[in-house]
């Protein structure tokens, strides 16, 4: 899978204003006299390394450990008792159970899932520690 870097920026009276200018034309070199496609959206604040170190690092494997899961079991369990939906089978017409990936979570987001795992650990009477 090829790493394809997003580049941060505003709109400002129609123009284009970059956040890392001299990056970004950097980057574009590489595609000098090919066509390319652009595509924009709107930002959105992806949870941190360190959101990320403490749900993994302290939150998940803690309570795995505590529970006897692997942390990807204990990840499962937690992501589906944090957010599921149903959805209409395409074909059964059946209603079936979805559970988001955490992946798509905004830092907001994902501190509400951290919360609710941290209260889950609580209920289990895990002691997450502050030092991970």
């Amino acid at each position: 899978m090829k790493f394809i870097p997003k580049f941060t920026a505003s709109i400002e009276e129609g123009k284009l204003v970059l956040l890392h200018r001299d990056e970004f034309i950097k980057y574009l070199k590489g595609f000098e006299g090919k066509r390319v496609q652009i595509e924009v959206d709107k930002f959105r604040e992806v949870r941190s390394l360190e959101q990320n170190r403490r749900y993994f690092g302290a939150l998940v494997r803690t309570m795995a450990d505590e529970a006897g899961y692997t942390v990807a079991q204990m990840h499962s369990v937690l992501k589906a008792d944090f957010k599921t939906e149903w959805v209409k089978h395409p074909v059964t017409k059946r209603m079936i159970e979805i559970v988001p990936s955490s992946t798509v979570d905004n830092k907001e987001e994902f501190n509400r899932r951290m919360a609710h795992a941290e209260q889950m650990a609580n209920e289990m009477g895990i002691v997450i520690s502050d030092n991970f």
